[in-house]
């Protein structure tokens, strides 16, 4: 065995052994924090220590010249993720409406907006993409919250100013920055199945500018299962640090973002054999990442004179490494056995671009801006796979070393117009030209959107998209599964709503949106041949999500999606997209500095299709998830303790056949700051 085997069987067999250097690399940051919080000695309260970093943002929806019509967005502040507990990206958007986060096979949370999956959608950090060059997924669960501010969702249409690439939507990270002071944080926790989190972070600002720098290791041996038992090769751990400063002089604005990640984990294997030859279930595979780094860093300049005209530039690198082994069987250490497919790879990937926007605000008259851009995605693929028919079931060995790249650049226009006090209108177009190195392709997008002040409260709104997704290298060159004749992606997506705030409750909002989105060439694994190829798929349904502060110690929000996704060459529903989803969500405070917080979610009538007979498939059961978190708060110290219980009732499911979720976790923690 060689000394890499060695490792692996011993994060597997004895338990996922703690890289001391990165712990007390991260306890460092956590101490400075607390160092400098000591020292400011600031009363401040929690909610006002930071700011958002606003500047990177490609539309910042809050702003009058830049409100897009017809828009849905969604949006979970940094508060509301402290009282859920949300620990990453992945668990502060998962009771949000039209939201479905499953894990698949590949032992990565992945978000489903409207039933499309992540590569669908572009993830920004900072109007930074972190789409995966290689799969256009990234895993959120790599992305900790204690560095965000707010995170915006916009489900469906949403304005043509961020590119290519939003099928199903946006979601966009906007991270922390410093406020006037000196303040910092530092948060522990542990709980079930080994798992260790800590994070700090030390923020300010001054006349001179501003800075955040935070810091976080997270680490468990694997998620429990009903039973008890730890599921196989469900170990991470990873470390993340990042830093943003900011500089304002004049109508000029400079800000510089960076961040590191370095992390770990195992995929967890299908619990049914592959000798069982259950048509349903995925064939059972020993996988683990057992290095994941990267870092991104960009550069963003804003001119924001005191007049109509104002510019913004961005300039951003995004790079990760993995490093990812197939065995042969589950002790995770051996790839000698001819008659399995196993493989080490390691995948260089780097996404870089810049972008620029002007805008010029005519008052009454609206607003116009125009956006530039251009992306490169690449890839560097090493490494030996087992794929070579020798016959009788057996396979031999072939070296990989491929270099494939896109580049993307696209332009758009968008115009943001009130003609009537009452009535808003959004226009855009938008311009894109692809190229993949054998071929290059330009198409267009559009977007227009109209809200209609019916009453006080009460807004009506509609709109229509027309978006592009081009395939990722992955969809094209996969050694496994790529096809380079993959054609690009286009959607139709009609959406028409309303929000309503009842006047007797203005701390109520109900708002209501049914859409209709056709994907022609809609990019799917085939679930039978394991090739990416083209289909038409058709997404629609409504959702309802309520919110209300019943009572000064009661707040509740819910949200209701019903969605039909159809393959349309077939006329059956697409895997693992269920029909009905709820969320409710609620915290209640019985005393004064004590609060009680949970939720519940509900996914029903979803299917999985046969691996071997593509028209017979499978209803999977119905489930319910309940979680519910406790909380002491210590306002005189900034300080809180807290108990959370996850899957509360320990309920079994299963995101497919043979892909259990976790059963009951228990995890306590606290934090302070300053």
């Amino acid at each position: 065995m060689t000394a890499p085997d060695r490792r692996r069987a011993s994060n597997i067999s004895g338990g996922k052994q703690v890289r001391v250097g990165r712990v007390f690399f991260c306890a460092a940051i956590g101490g400075f924090a607390w160092a400098t919080a000591a020292s400011a000695q600031d009363a401040t309260p929690a909610s006002d220590r930071t700011g958002a970093y606003e500047l990177g943002a490609i539309v910042v929806n809050s702003r009058p010249a830049d409100a897009v019509a017809g828009q849905t967005t969604l949006s979970v502040t940094a508060q509301q993720m402290d009282q859920k507990g949300a620990r990453t990206v992945d668990q502060a958007l998962d009771t949000m409406p039209g939201i479905n986060v499953r894990t698949g096979g590949d032992g990565v949370p992945r978000i489903f907006l409207r039933g499309l999956p992540p590569r669908h959608t572009q993830i920004f950090l900072n109007g930074v993409p972190l789409n995966s060059a290689v799969d256009g997924q990234f895993d959120p669960s790599l992305i900790p919250t204690e560095d965000i501010a707010r995170i915006d969702v916009i489900e469906g249409n949403s304005s043509v100013l961020y590119g290519t690439g939003t099928t199903g939507g946006v979601i966009d990270i906007i991270t922390k920055t410093g406020r006037a002071g000196l303040h910092g944080d530092l948060r522990s926790e542990a709980g079930s199945g080994n798992t260790y989190l800590l994070s700090g972070d030390t923020s300010g600002a001054d006349d001179l500018g501003n800075f955040f720098l935070g810091g976080s290791h997270a680490s468990t041996t694997g998620y429990l299962l009903t039973d008890g038992t730890t599921r196989l090769n469900s170990d991470k751990e990873r470390n993340n640090l990042f830093l943003n400063l900011g500089r304002n002089t004049g109508a000029w604005t400079f800000g510089l973002v960076a961040s590191l990640l370095d992390a770990s984990q195992g995929i967890p294997p299908s619990t049914i054999s592959s000798s069982a030859n259950d048509p349903f279930a995925q064939s059972q595979q020993f996988e683990r990442l057992d290095a994941i780094t990267g870092g991104s860093g960009q550069f963003d300049v804003a001119y924001e004179p005191k007049g109509p005209f104002s510019a913004k530039f961005s300039g951003y690198v995004n790079a990760l490494n993995e490093i990812d082994d197939r065995f042969d069987n589950s002790n995770f250490n051996s790839m000698t056995d001819p008659t399995v497919k196993t493989f080490h790879q390691v995948v260089d990937s780097v996404v870089d671009g810049a972008r620029s926007r002007l805008t010029y605000d005519f008052g009454d008259f609206g607003a116009l801006s125009a956006a530039f851009g251009l992306q490169h995605d690449g890839e560097h693929l090493g490494g030996s796979i087992r794929d070579v028919s020798l016959g009788k079931k057996q396979f031999g060995i072939r070296l990989l070393d491929s270099n494939p790249g896109l580049n993307t650049y696209w332009m758009a226009t968008q115009y943001n117009v009130s003609p009537l006090h009452d009535v808003h209108l959004t226009l855009g177009l938008g311009a894109n030209w692809f190229d993949d190195g054998t071929s290059t392709r330009n198409d267009g997008q559009g977007m227009a959107g109209v809200d209609y002040d019916v009453l006080a409260g009460l807004q009506l709104n509609a709109s229509y998209s027309r978006k592009m997704r081009y395939p990722t290298l992955q969809e094209l060159f996969d050694a496994q599964k790529g096809n380079p004749a993959l054609r690009p992606e286009r959607s139709d997506d009609f959406e028409v709503g309303f929000k309503w705030v009842p006047q007797p409750l203005p701390q109520a909002l109900i708002r209501v949106t049914a859409f209709d989105n056709h994907v022609k060439n809609f990019i799917e694994n085939d679930q039978t041949t394991q090739i990416y190829t083209n289909k038409d798929t058709l997404v629609r349904g409504f959702e309802i999500a309520p919110e209300a502060q019943i009572a000064a110690n009661l707040y509740v929000r819910g949200g209701y999606t019903f969605m039909d996704t159809i393959d349309q060459s077939t006329g059956l529903p697409v895997d693992n997209r269920p029909r009905h989803i709820i969320h409710l969500e609620a915290e209640y405070r019985p005393f004064t500095d004590w609060a009680v917080h949970g939720w519940v979610s509900y996914f029903a009538d979803q299917v999985v299709t046969s691996k071997t007979t593509p028209d017979i498939q499978m209803h999977m059961p119905d489930y319910a998830v309940v979680n519910l978190r406790v909380s002491r708060l210590f306002p005189e110290r900034h300080a809180r303790l807290y108990v959370e219980a996850d899957n509360l009732f320990n309920a079994g499911y299963e995101y497919s056949p043979g892909l259990p979720g976790p059963g009951f976790m228990l995890i306590g923690g606290g934090e302070i700051g300053f």
